[in-house]
């Protein structure tokens, strides 16, 4: 049995290596024909589990762009190649060697000083964080198998081995560990529009859209579609916690969560979350999490 194991391993590895360059080269070719064709292609440049896969699922399927994705353009975050500091312990590859647009915008775009597009979402970092945890669950709970079993699995169980494991500063860092490194973007240098709840920022031959996630589907669509100069973007929902089958033990883990108000402060109380929400919205926020709590504590 663990002979046939290995051999489904190496077949299945094999498989997706084969998938990474049809689709490299698939991709390159675009590219390449965008570009001469005067175009600028985009990429949903985001930390995940943000809604970053709606919008690029909407933009994926238009013949009118060209559409890639990246969760993390700095080398460093790459498997095998764990060498930067800034990539702390616990970091999983799995949560950013996930297709191969991360080497071909890094490669294709940045490294060759093309221009782009790229549009970025924000996210209650709590929020981010517990739906990267129960979608990445495999790469973090010392049974592997935990995903498959995780209703079996005690809420507090599952919240403390969600406290002492998943990399909880990769939310609050994201914007400096990427942009502000890889694009000499600073998304902290500009105030951010609350009310309006979208900014562009731009340098050098870069755009880059940054986008709060609760903003309406249609309002997504509508700021895309001018930032692009393409017509009808229509943003739909994907990779929900209810699509993967974990909903009922996401909402039991919520609830343990509520538990620790500590926390839920240090989240909401970041420098991210400070810049992307008021406090007003920063406190609404928090009653979500603790239902009747106690007033934000910070500015």
């Amino acid at each position: 049995m663990n002979l046939l194991a290995a051999i489904g391993a190496r077949i299945k590895s094999a498989e997706k290596a084969v998938t990474w360059w049809r689709h490299t080269i698939r991709d390159r070719r675009r590219m390449r024909a965008i570009y001469k064709a005067g175009g600028i292609p985009v990429v949903v440049y985001s930390m995940t589990k943000v809604g970053s896969m709606s919008v690029y699922r909407a933009l994926q399927k238009r013949r009118d762009t060209l559409a890639l994705k990246g969760h993390a353009l700095d080398p460093a975050a790459w498997n095998g190649s764990r060498t930067d500091s800034i990539y702390k312990p616990g970091v999983r590859a799995a949560m950013f060697d996930l297709t191969h647009s991360n080497r071909m915008v890094r490669f294709e775009i940045i490294d060759a000083k093309k221009p782009c597009r790229f549009i970025a979402l924000a996210r209650d970092p709590v929020a981010t964080n517990v739906s990267g945890f129960h979608y990445n669950l495999p790469s973090f709970a010392a049974d592997r198998r935990a995903h498959e079993r995780a209703d079996s699995v005690s809420a507090a169980e599952m919240v403390q081995l969600f406290l002492a494991r998943y990399p909880h500063h990769l939310a609050l860092d994201w914007f400096d560990l990427e942009p502000k490194r890889i694009l000499d973007i600073d998304v902290y240098a500009t105030p951010f529009p609350h009310e309006k709840g979208w900014l562009i920022l731009r340098h050098g031959p870069n755009e880059m859209l940054v986008m709060r996630t609760e903003l309406a589907d249609d309002e997504k669509g509508r700021v895309i579609s001018d930032f692009l100069g393409i017509p009808d973007v229509r943003i739909g929902r994907v990779n929900t916690a209810a699509e993967r089958g974990r909903s009922g033990s996401t909402d039991a883990f919520k609830r343990e969560l509520a538990s620790h108000p500590q926390y839920i402060d240090e989240m909401l109380g970041s420098k991210y979350a400070c810049h992307f929400w008021t406090a007003s919205e920063r406190s609404a926020m928090r009653n979500k999490w603790i239902p009747l709590g106690d007033t934000l504590r910070s500015s």
